[in-house]
């Protein structure tokens, strides 16, 4: 049986994307939408060909990446996936489903995923993994001093300096302390970034009253994040690397909701859409740091969206600035 142009075309399109997600999923940058080709095709053609992509790509970043990393595509990311497709199925005609919702189910079920392959293959035993990363470190730093001449103001840095003169076992054990947060916060940014392109893509499933300009953390968050400051306030040093953990957790969902903040301003104001990432953007990557020790490489470093989230909380910028304009009309 000979294929038609339009089989081949599907096949070609499918091997496309396929490799697009395995290459994203071993990229240091891109694997944040390793989930998205797989996610277009589901919108553009269905269950079976997504299905037939997501196994393709499996495959390819078995291949890619040849260590046990290469199995959270084929459990985290293939979970997360069905539990959008499956999520999303529910919506559409009458029935709209909030995308707090998908996100926030999803992201349960995609860190559900992460621990169980890291109780499988390390047995949270990460002895083997530090030893690997103390020798990295090691090999980095002989490389920042070779190069630390050539830049003065470089070389001059707090961070630079204790990043080369501290040991590597401390630099390892400090990291691995704080590879909770980092974990979870990576896992819910993946999440949050393939459903917002997701709603793009199939917006007919989501709630069309349900504005991401107006969201807002759940108010309980606020308190465990008073808490979490207690034990650095207090410089109680062995609860300080959880709440360290905790409060970067946390602060992407203050993140998120200074976003919101922002795009809700500048929406107001009229600025094109470009002009208004480029802006936030810039915002986002000007880093303030929070000493939770005085020990190096101590400092839980905060954007300016992540505080304008924080002081929303409480200031509830939007609803000020609604209530003044509803004044003005009055």
């Amino acid at each position: 049986m000979s294929l038609s142009k339009e089989n081949i075309k599907s096949v070609l399109e499918l091997l496309f994307y396929a490799s697009a997600s395995a290459l994203l999923f071993a990229s240091v940058f891109g694997v944040f939408l390793c989930p998205a080709p797989i996610l277009f095709i589901f919108v553009k053609r269905g269950k079976v060909p997504a299905l037939i992509t997501f196994i393709l790509a499996a495959l390819a970043s078995l291949l890619i990446v040849k260590n046990p990393v290469s199995l959270f595509y084929t459990l985290g990311i293939g979970s997360y996936l069905a539990s959008i497709i499956y999520l999303t199925e529910k919506g559409g005609g009458e029935k709209h489903i909030s995308i707090s919702e998908v996100f926030i189910k999803s992201s349960i079920v995609l860190s559900c995923a992460a621990l169980i392959i890291i109780a499988s293959t390390t047995r949270f035993n990460f002895s083997k993994f530090s030893t690997q990363l103390e020798t990295y470190i090691e090999e980095t730093q002989k490389k920042l001093v070779e190069t630390s001449m050539l830049t003065k103001k470089i070389s001059e840095n707090d961070e630079f300096q204790n990043l080369i003169k501290s040991s590597p076992q401390y630099i390892a054990g400090h990291f691995l302390t704080q590879l909770p947060g980092y974990m979870f916060s990576f896992l819910f940014f993946t999440a949050f970034l393939n459903i917002f392109l997701f709603r793009k893509w199939k917006n007919t499933v989501f709630s069309k009253k349900e504005k991401l300009t107006l969201w807002k953390a759940p108010e309980i968050l606020i308190w465990f994040a008073i808490i979490s400051l207690v034990p650095i306030v207090l410089h109680k040093t062995q609860l300080v690397p959880i709440s360290t953990n905790i409060l970067r957790v946390l602060s992407f969902f203050y993140f998120l909701q200074g976003l919101a903040v922002l795009s809700f301003i500048l929406a107001r104001r009229n600025i094109s859409f470009l002009i208004q990432c480029l802006f936030i953007a810039l915002l986002s990557f000007t880093l303030i740091p929070l000493p939770t020790d005085k020990a190096p490489f101590s400092n839980l470093w905060l954007n300016i969206p992540m505080l304008i989230g924080f002081a929303d909380t409480w200031l509830d910028f939007r609803k000020r600035l609604i209530s003044s304009k509803m004044s003005l009309r009055g």
